[in-house]
């Protein structure tokens, strides 16, 4: 039998394992000392460089909404004024020079065709006519005959107005045909130029010829025919 010897024990003294370190306590963190509160001036000035920072990022979205914000203010302005609001008619342009004025009440007696007849189913009630000198815009000599017809009621001013704007349906008599007339004139309205308007119960008839037959331009006569209507505006 083999004899097996015990192992040699280790008699050296043990090691005690070193305690593991303790974790260091934080310093505790000082507070920032108290700020007094900005004044008036500081906000300002701390405002103005913060719009600074930002005026290059938004100038160009703030232009574009303020012409866009001008474009509606515009546009809404310009429809309030052409809906809404009524300009006064402009002041006749011409100089004019009143020669005669002839009233009458018989409107029938002063016509002629189917604008006499007319009359005479629906009397007038008063009827003004008056002979102008002027000159038309290139300086020209025009004589001008403006009649005024007050009619009962404004359908039967319309119907009027409507019946002698119309081609051979005659119309009240200018004062040249009833021999009146303005010096130098000429004998007849020959090639006039004619207007018209409608004003509640009146109706301005306006025709304009030049003293001498040679000259031809009916549409300048016409423009001489609507500037006098508003003389009947002026009073």
């Amino acid at each position: 039998m083999t004899r097996v010897e015990p192992a040699e024990w280790d008699t050296s003294p043990l090691t005690e394992a070193a305690p593991a370190p303790r974790p260091r306590a934080e310093a505790p963190v000082a507070e920032p000392p108290a700020q007094d509160p900005p004044s008036p001036a500081d906000r300002l000035a701390g405002l103005v460089a913060d719009r600074s920072r930002k005026g290059w990022l938004i100038k160009g979205g703030a232009l574009a909404g303020v012409a866009l914000l001008s474009g509606t203010l515009w546009s809404a302005t310009d429809r309030t004024v052409t809906g809404t609001a009524s300009l006064p008619p402009d002041p006749p342009q011409l100089v004019y020079e009143e020669h005669v004025q002839v009233k009458d009440e018989d409107c029938a007696a002063h016509a002629y065709d189917d604008t006499q007849k007319f009359f005479q189913k629906n009397p007038c009630k008063n009827m003004v006519r008056r002979l102008f000198a002027t000159k038309a815009k290139d300086g020209a000599p025009v004589v001008v005959s403006l009649a005024v017809v007050e009619m009962h009621t404004p359908q039967a001013a319309a119907e009027l107005e409507k019946l002698t704007s119309s081609n051979n349906t005659g119309n009240v008599n200018d004062l040249i045909r009833e021999n009146h007339n303005v010096p130098g004139g000429p004998a007849r309205f020959n090639e006039a130029g004619y207007a018209s308007e409608v004003q509640g119960k009146k109706v301005l008839i306006a025709e304009s010829e030049f003293y001498a037959y040679s000259r031809k331009d009916v549409d300048l006569l016409r423009e001489v025919s609507k500037d006098t209507l508003r003389l009947v505006n002026e009073g």
